[in-house]
């Protein structure tokens, strides 16, 4: 069984986390690491519908290039900004 962990492990072969700047969001930003991954979508952005086209195809991930939230600290709203609000807690887990 291939989990999430494991696919972190590996990303971190390819981009050691030592290698980001300061400012950058890097590993497993929401999620449980223990979750079994049978179905992975790659994308640039996590837009509205990068998640959308996940729970048509009933990924189990995404892996973005660019994180959910840019920025210091998650401020009321900015989810909203996304569209990610439009998400149940059971789709998006």
């Amino acid at each position: 069984m291939t989990t999430v962990a494991d696919i972190l492990h590996y990303i971190e072969t390819i981009a050691p986390p030592y290698m980001a700047e300061s400012w950058d969001k890097v590993g497993l930003l929401c999620g449980r690491k223990t979750r079994e991954v049978k179905k992975i979508l790659v994308a640039l952005d996590p837009f509205a519908t990068v998640i959308e086209e996940a729970i048509a195809l009933n990924a189990d991930l995404i892996v973005t290039h660019h994180p959910l939230i840019f920025g210091e600290e998650l401020k009321a709203g900015t989810i909203r900004s996304w569209g990610v609000s439009n998400y149940t807690a059971e789709q998006l887990k």
